[in-house]
């Protein structure tokens, strides 16, 4: 789950980062990574006051993507140029895609991160989001959450490779004749190349996928070795669960590339290329 929190005062968000860590250590939430932010009482630009800890943004890659993303479209007026570049708003929607974030639920935290508040950005793992969800709300803070992923990229890819699969099929069932001889010849080899890097893209999430799954496993058992007995038996179960999760995901992509590869392959005697 990711949470954003908004507090009105620097003293308060530094008890609900006391707060995430005493319901992490108790085994009732698992915290992978958190960031401090603050929005600046007269130019309204957002900082990021305490970035999350060195190696935790492989266990935490949602939550390092709103962070990026609220200081990419809060944090300032954006040029032209940037509407356009990577490094702007182009590259902030992409990674704002590719992690899953619910266009929703970046609009409720940028409603709620004011002029002068401090905002904590946390991704945490739990089965029961009352104690968490309390917790905040004792200490005063504005609370949005998304539950999971909103759109995950590879349902996103899956769809694309259905799409180009379709078209590749269409094309390689004609005759070159029939849509004119050398254009055809150029839109059979263009139709490879988009399912050259459709593979490319699935193989590179899938490689992220599991990257993901091992740093949140890290972080799992680091806290399982942390907690009473009880709470590690929790804790474990939980483990294997995002293990799973995580894994099953990616081997979703490596069927499709599986099913893809095949075209990629010329037929003998077909001069396909």
């Amino acid at each position: 789950m990711l949470l954003a929190a908004t507090f009105d005062d620097q003293a308060k968000v530094h008890d609900g980062v006391g707060a995430l860590h005493e319901l992490h250590s108790g085994g009732m939430i698992t915290v992978y990574a958190h960031a401090l932010l603050e929005r600046d009482r007269r130019r309204s630009r957002l900082s990021v006051r305490e970035p999350f800890h060195e190696g935790m943004v492989a266990a935490a890659p949602a939550a390092a993507a709103l962070v990026g993303a609220l200081v990419s479209l809060v944090g300032g007026p954006m040029t032209a140029a940037m509407l356009t570049l990577e490094s702007g708003l182009v590259g902030t929607v992409r990674d704002v895609v590719e992690a899953g974030l619910d266009p929703t639920f970046l609009e409720d935290v940028t409603a709620t991160l004011r002029s002068g508040n401090f905002g904590l950005v946390a991704e945490v793992e739990l089965e029961d989001p009352l104690p968490l969800e309390s917790s905040m709300a004792s200490l005063g803070a504005r609370i949005a959450c998304q539950e999971g992923n909103g759109v995950r990229l590879e349902e996103l890819l899956l769809r694309e490779a259905e799409t180009l699969r379709r078209s590749h099929s269409r094309l390689f069932t004609c005759s070159p004749q029939d849509v004119g001889g050398a254009p055809a010849r150029a839109m059979r080899r263009a139709s490879v190349s988009d399912l050259r890097r459709s593979v490319e893209r699935a193989r590179l999430h899938a490689s992220a996928l599991r990257r993901e799954a091992v740093a949140k496993v890290a972080v799992l058992r680091a806290q399982a070795a942390l907690t009473d007995r009880s709470a590690r038996q929790q804790v474990e179960l939980r483990a294997g669960r995002v293990r799973t999760a995580l894994e099953e995901r990616a081997r979703q992509l490596d069927r499709l590339i599986e099913d893809i590869a095949p075209l990629l392959r010329p037929a003998q005697g077909s001069g396909r290329s």
